[in-house]
């Protein structure tokens, strides 16, 4: 995995200028901090943006500020400068949605404001959304537009100074006519009411490229776990920038609340800001396999983000991923896996796997398999932990003959020595980590696959693991038709010499706290590896 380059401080420093408007002290005394996430790369891809501030010819004085913001916010040229450049770093504001949910490499830092200009119609008057942009820009005055490079710009963003309509004008770029000159730009339109993280980061979605995200119904905006589904999502109470009282509520919940969810793994494919190091691969055909994801919210734990499925066909993928109530998912109900069709190059791109009644998109441990018999794949939630952001995922072909599940007790001692004793037809165990004969080379940790229906991994071998976190090795049961895997987790030892906590003796030299005996106690080390685990 990629090394996750570190912030000095979870909290990102929020520094502001004086903006002349009796805001002349850091705005961190009375703005709510946003944790950033860390990031991947050190440098990180400028994606400026133009924004034009724009006033309606018939209230070409008026500057509408929408109630409820934060006290810090005393006008709309502040709001506009805080919400939408990074002079609001570390508020949650649009630059911190994209920043973190890229894991840095998409950056806002180049972005410009410039206005206010007058419009040349009125606000009953205003035509649609990409007219409204193109004016805008067109009436910034000469002697700004002489020093502005509009090629070097991502896309235009016209603030109006009312209340009027608020969105993306297309997908990606389109041609603008700039003072005679086309221009290819993303454009989007923002009012007073538009700026909060739900809804702009949705219409700033659209100008990097992004779809609507779908489900397999097909429904449109049906993706309640990605931004790309507008409104119609999960979502949490941001109290630096609270959704307009025209649009929803700051309630948290379903399309209410104002902030996240974030994006899901096909858009960030196609925002091409996953490394390779951070993406498992599944073949269709393959055997059985076990796969531990770490949370979309937590990618420093070097663990893969997603596990892309890959048929026959390499446009069209399947990928996987854990979503965590944390960070930009601080909304979603509950710890749950995703699974969507990813088809690259095609209008729509992305379809939320819905899967039985009660699932709704939210796969569980306990719950429901995902199997696609077409495709050629059964994906199993086994395990979430939330402690350590983890989704454990057992990803197979479809078979409808395979063995039943293996059943499996494990334990791990103070020295790290595992014991995992499972029951089933041609059962095995696998693990990776470091298993040796008592003073002899390191071995393969596999242990069973001989055809009998009891294993038990150690005894005469030691299988060494971590005594502070739990362990997790693959337990499967075969047969000809195929594999059926699960993941077994080894908890961490009570109490143990050395360990935070503990008030265990440390063991005399040759002997170890030996938790296989009743009561545990200090033995040999021979005694207590020859002694299989209760």
């Amino acid at each position: 995995m990629q090394k996750i380059i570190k912030i000095a401080s979870i909290w990102k420093i929020i520094a502001f200028a004086c903006m002349g408007v009796a805001l002349c002290s850091p705005a961190s005394a009375k703005m709510t901090k946003w944790p950033s996430y860390p990031s991947f790369t050190s440098t990180a891809r400028d994606v400026p943006w133009l924004i034009v501030k724009c006033a309606f010819s018939d209230e070409k004085d008026a500057r509408v500020l929408p109630p409820g913001l934060n006290s810090d916010i005393k006008d709309l040229d502040t709001y506009i400068k805080l919400f939408l450049t990074t002079d609001g770093a570390g508020t949650g504001n649009i630059s911190d949605y994209y920043s973190n949910v890229s894991y840095g490499a998409i950056s806002f830092a180049g972005s410009r404001i410039v206005g206010w200009y007058t419009l040349p119609f009125s606000k009953k008057n205003a035509p649609a959304r990409f007219n409204v942009a193109q004016q805008c820009a067109n009436s910034i005055s000469t002697a700004d537009a002489v020093n502005i490079d509009f090629d070097k710009y991502q896309g235009i963003v016209a603030v109006t100074n009312d209340y009027h309509d608020g969105g993306a004008c297309a997908i990606g770029k389109t041609s603008m006519s700039i003072f005679g000159k086309t221009h290819q730009l993303a454009c989007i339109v923002l009012d007073p009411g538009s700026m909060w993280t739900a809804f702009a980061a949705h219409e700033f979605g659209h100008g990097l490229g992004f779809q609507h995200s779908w489900d397999t119904t097909p429904c449109e905006y049906c993706d309640a776990y990605d931004v790309m589904s507008a409104c119609d999502t999960w979502q949490f109470g941001n109290p630096n920038y609270p959704p307009s009282v025209l649009e929803t509520t700051t309630i948290p919940g379903f399309c209410q609340g104002g902030a996240g969810p974030g994006l899901n793994i096909p858009n960030l494919l196609k925002l091409n800001v996953i490394p390779a190091a951070e993406t498992a691969t599944w073949k269709v055909g393959s055997q059985p396999q076990v796969f531990v994801l770490t949370a979309l919210s937590h990618p420093e734990s070097g663990l893969p983000l997603t596990v892309q499925l890959v048929g026959s066909q390499p446009k069209d993928v399947y990928t996987v991923e854990y979503r965590q109530t944390d960070g930009w998912d601080k909304g979603l109900p509950q710890n749950a896996v995703m699974i969507h069709e990813y088809k690259i190059g095609p209008s729509p791109y992305s379809y939320l796997q819905e899967g039985p009644s009660g699932v709704n998109g939210a796969w569980t441990a306990g719950g429901a398999s995902w199997q696609n018999g077409n495709f050629g794949a059964v994906a199993t939630v086994l395990a979430i932990d939330p402690i350590q952001a983890t989704a454990t995922v057992s990803i197979g072909p479809t078979c409808a003959k395979c063995p039943p599940p293996p059943t499996c007790k494990a334990s791990t001692d103070c020295s790290g020595e595992l014991t995992i004793s499972c029951s089933g037809p041609n059962v095995g165990v696998i693990f990776n980590g470091n298993c040796r004969k008592p003073g002899s080379e390191s071995l393969t940790c596999t242990a069973g696959f001989t055809g009998a229906s009891m294993v038990s991994a150690g005894g005469n071998v030691e299988w060494f693991g971590s005594t502070t976190v739990p362990n997790t090795a693959q337990a499967c049961t075969r047969n000809a038709a195929g594999s059926t895997c699960i993941a077994v987790q080894t908890p961490i030892p009570a109490a143990c010499p050395g360990l935070p906590n503990s008030n265990v003796p440390t063991c005399s030299e040759g002997e170890r706290w030996c938790t296989k005996l009743s009561p545990p106690r200090c033995a040999p080390d021979s005694q207590c590896l020859l002694i299989r685990a209760p």
